[in-house]
């Protein structure tokens, strides 16, 4: 039982670190007039719109927020002055 527990633990620890920081998410511009369907993860590639928005909205990206545009909700990096750290900014 002991080692269910520490492998689940190590489980939990990897999936965390496997969430990107805003810098290491950029958006794909593969959606229609160049939005984003899915954004490049550092480590991860790929990563549909959807589940990037829910990762946000669970906390896993600190500095990224969600934002709605028409209805549609997209990740975006928290503003700060380093111009490529910004999704699509």
């Amino acid at each position: 039982m002991h080692c269910n527990f520490l492998a689940r633990l190590i489980l939990i620890q990897f999936e965390v670190l496997k969430m990107a920081k805003g810098s290491s998410i950029n958006g794909n511009a593969d959606g229609e007039n160049g939005s984003n369907k899915s954004y490049s993860v550092k480590g991860r590639g790929n990563v549909s719109r959807p589940k990037m928005v829910k990762e946000v909205k669970q906390g896993k990206h600190p500095d990224t927020h969600v934002l709605k545009v028409n209805g549609v909700e997209y990740a975006r990096n928290n503003p700060n002055h380093n111009k490529p750290d910004n999704i699509d900014d």
